[in-house]
């Protein structure tokens, strides 16, 4: 099974994408939210999103909310710097 990233972060520079390519994930990149969305809508990413909303200087609510309208049963996992309220848990 392909297993396909998508990772939205603003500096990619340190990020962890060479060592998810190592193993073996595809990784689509995207520096903002706004092109995470696109990307999405682009590429067949069906494994997981990952979103660094402390990367990106926002706490993530809106973008991971957006993500989950455009994609309901993709997982994400976010870096956030407090706890999300607005996004509900899969199992809820």
């Amino acid at each position: 099974m392909k297993k396909d990233l998508l990772i939205i972060e603003r500096n990619t520079r340190d990020s962890l994408t060479s060592l998810l390519a190592k193993e073996g994930y595809s990784i689509c990149q995207a520096e903002t939210a706004g092109a995470g969305l696109e990307a999405l809508k682009r590429h067949n990413i069906t494994h997981t999103v990952v979103l660094n909303a402390i990367s990106m200087r926002t706490n993530g609510d809106r973008t991971c909310v957006s993500l989950k309208k455009a994609a309901p049963s993709l997982p994400i996992l976010g870096v956030f710097a407090h706890p999300l309220k607005k996004v509900q848990s899969r199992s809820s």
